[in-house]
C-alpha cells in the first residue's frame, strides 16, 4: 500500500508540474484508538502519504457565531480556519473564512 501511495503521489506531482496546476488531496484525520494521548489522531492515508506532500494545510471549524459582520449575508455561520503547517515557500500562517450559499468568504480579523 505504501509503495502504491508514493507512486500515485509522484504521478500527481508530475501532472502538477507539467500543467502548472495545483493538486489538492484531502487526507482525513481519524482518532488513534491506540494512542495514550487523549488528543491522539492519525492521518487516514498514513505516514507513506505524509512523506509525499510538499505543502500541508489544516482546516478547522469553530463554533457557530451570531454576527453579520463576519460573513456578509449569513447571520449564523460556522467560521473556519485554514492554517499553513508545512510549505517550503510560505511562513506558518492562517486565514479565517466562512462558506455559505454564495461561496467562500474571508473573515476580517
Amino acid at each position: 500500500r505504501a509503495q502504491l501511495l508514493r507512486s500515485f503521489g509522484a504521478r500527481l506531482q508530475a501532472i502538477s508540474e507539467a500543467f502548472s496546476v495545483a493538486v489538492v488531496c484531502v487526507n482525513q484525520v481519524a482518532a488513534d484508538m491506540d494512542s495514550s494521548d487523549s488528543a491522539g489522531s492519525k492521518p487516514a492515508l498514513g505516514l507513506a502519504w505524509a512523506d509525499t506532500v510538499t505543502v500541508r494545510l489544516v482546516a478547522h471549524r469553530r463554533e457557530a457565531v451570531e454576527s453579520e459582520e463576519e460573513c456578509q449575508k449569513t447571520p449564523t455561520l460556522t467560521p473556519r480556519t485554514l492554517k499553513v503547517v508545512l510549505a517550503p515557500h510560505l511562513p506558518p500562517s492562517s486565514v479565517q473564512y466562512c462558506i455559505d450559499s454564495d461561496g467562500v468568504h474571508g473573515i476580517r480579523t
